[in-house]
């Protein structure tokens, strides 16, 4: 895909690569702070790496949304660092994927599974949970 802006959580966000493996970036900046420390707010590194995610598995089956995710937040991220977002893609079973996103700056400060379905429509258009069918145990 090469290097292409977009907008996630009112943010510009650099993508690298789509595909098995997916690469996103994101620049903390003062509006992402909570605190006069700079401090971000974890909600945008977890935005990062469910696009990282989206962008994985859509590239696979374009009606897919996330069911789950089990994530666990490593280190902190403050004002002026990098987020590179990492996801790749760890398998499908039937209609449902599996990927792993790891998000760094000089470190790891993120990691997280995620759990994505493939739809025969746009989830708009799914009109009650019984058509969508999640397994219990996701």
């Amino acid at each position: 895909m090469g290097e292409k802006d977009f907008t996630i959580c009112g943010v510009k966000v650099v993508v690298d690569k789509v595909g098995e493996k997916t690469v996103v970036r994101l620049k903390a900046d003062d509006r992402m702070k909570i605190d006069e420390r700079g401090l971000i707010y974890g909600g945008y590194t977890f935005c990062l790496a469910d696009y990282a995610n989206m962008l994985t598995v859509r590239s696979q089956h374009p009606t897919s949304f996330l069911l789950n995710a089990h994530v666990k937040y490593v280190a902190p991220v403050v004002v002026g660092q990098e987020m590179v977002a990492e996801a790749e893609l760890l398998g499908k079973e039937g209609r449902y994927y599996r990927v792993r996103v790891v998000v760094k700056t000089d470190r790891v400060v993120f990691e997280g599974e995620f759990t994505d379905i493939a739809l025969d429509k746009h989830v708009l258009d799914v009109r009650g949970r019984r058509e969508i069918r999640t397994r219990q145990n996701l």
